[in-house]
């Protein structure tokens, strides 16, 4: 959104200054979730880029050194207010899965500066977080809106994306889309495709994953 003057003849200069303020806070309200394209360098149905980073704690995290398991590669900002609504539902979906197999890679959009509070936030949950300044490399690239979270299968390739302007995470989403990518010889797996089919009264692939989800 690009803030222009207003013609001198609609208005006051004090009428201007008003209306391009309003216009400044609209735009700084829409840029934590706005309705836009994702970057093209994670596509669903392609091979998920190139990821590296270290963690907070020093962890190094490797995207294709988690070919096996189901990662969450999910972009936030301690800023984005709705980057924290969804985190509570991300820490407690990888408290009950992540032995089974499910990963989950934060990337924080935060200033190098803001690494303390980056940190600070993190201390109380469970799952790796990482400055995206510090992914090298990162094909992801930046992300154009937050909260942006990319579901990766166990073969390295991206199968869902999930926002708010989409599909929110939500606990029911999770479990409706990460779950069935998990490999069949753990019970949550057959579990959640048993429930789906019975659900939907349709027949479920693993590899066929729902661009969204309606209540």
């Amino acid at each position: 959104m690009v803030a222009t003057w207003l013609p001198k003849a609609s208005g006051t200069r004090t009428s201007s200054v008003k209306t391009l303020g309003i216009t400044f806070v609209l735009a700084a309200s829409m840029m934590c979730a706005a309705p836009k394209d994702v970057n093209a360098s994670a596509m669903v149905g392609e091979p998920a880029p190139e990821l590296s980073v270290t963690s907070l704690d020093g962890t190094p995290l490797d995207l294709a050194r988690l070919r096996g398991r189901v990662v969450l590669v999910s972009m936030w900002a301690t800023w984005c207010k709705a980057c924290k609504q969804e985190m509570p539902a991300l820490d407690a979906f990888y408290r009950q899965h992540h032995a089974q197999g499910i990963e989950i890679i934060a990337l924080s959009s935060d200033r190098p500066r803001d690494r303390e509070n980056v940190a600070k936030y993190m201390g109380s949950l469970s799952y790796p977080a990482a400055m995206i300044t510090d992914a090298r490399p990162n094909g992801f690239g930046s992300p154009t809106s937050l909260p942006m979270t990319y579901v990766i299968d166990t073969d390295g390739v991206v199968r869902a994306q999930m926002s708010p302007d989409g599909t929110p995470v939500t606990a029911k989403n999770l479990d409706d889309i990460v779950l069935p990518l998990l490999p069949m010889q753990h019970p949550q797996a057959r579990n959640v495709r048993t429930r789906v089919v019975k659900d939907n009264a349709q027949d479920w692939h693993p590899a066929v994953i729902p661009a969204k989800i309606t209540e």
